[in-house]
């Protein structure tokens, strides 16, 4: 008997297919001034929306005098696109699944250490954190981190959310600016895993 579906293969592990994220949903919402409920989005697919949305607010944005604003827009947009680059970059390097996990989805291949790694949620009254407030893309469901929707945002992979998060900061950090102390955290539940060593 012929078996399949589409998380069978458990060397080829692409979430991008999977159905859209809550958070995504919110933050479409916030960018686009529409509902993408009941379109069939996957989260691939609502990760480009996303950035597209980031992209076009710039460049609304640009006949605008609060130069604040353009600059927080574009520096979000480019942590994104830089948390992108990475994780396909990080993905390019472990194409083969090290082992398999259950999901209610069913079976998962994971491709390194099951880890979380994310942006801490900027500090109150700083600028980066007014910006998020008024443009709705704090993550109300946890307020500790920064809402940074990367198409690798889903994975288990921890090294994976550590490069994506890493590339992200690095960009903020070109600012210069109120970006409310902002740092890494990673967290591996492997007591054995070491970070690999900077090229």
């Amino acid at each position: 008997m012929a078996r399949g579906g589409k998380n069978w293969n458990l060397g080829f592990s692409d979430r991008s297919q999977d159905g859209v994220t809550d958070p995504q949903l919110r933050l479409l919402r916030s960018l686009w001034g529409k509902d993408f409920r009941g379109e069939g989005l996957t989260k691939g697919r609502a990760s480009d929306l996303i950035e597209e949305g980031y992209h076009n607010r710039a460049i609304n944005k640009s006949g605008l005098t609060d130069l604040a604003d353009q600059m927080f827009s574009m520096y979000m947009r480019r942590a994104i696109e830089a948390a992108n680059e990475a994780g396909d970059w990080w993905v390019a390097g472990h194409p083969k699944a090290e082992f398999c996990v259950s999901t209610p989805d069913g079976p998962v291949g994971v491709h390194g250490a099951i880890g979380n790694a994310y942006i801490t949620a900027p500090k109150k009254g700083s600028g980066l954190a007014k910006w998020i407030a008024e443009h709705g893309f704090n993550d109300r469901r946890n307020l500790k981190q920064l809402a940074l929707h990367h198409r690798y945002q889903d994975r288990m992979e921890g090294e994976l959310q550590l490069v994506c998060a890493i590339a992200a900061l690095k960009v903020f950090e070109e600012a210069k600016t109120e970006i409310g102390g902002i740092r890494v955290i990673f967290r591996c539940e492997s007591e054995d895993y070491t970070l690999p060593k900077a090229a």
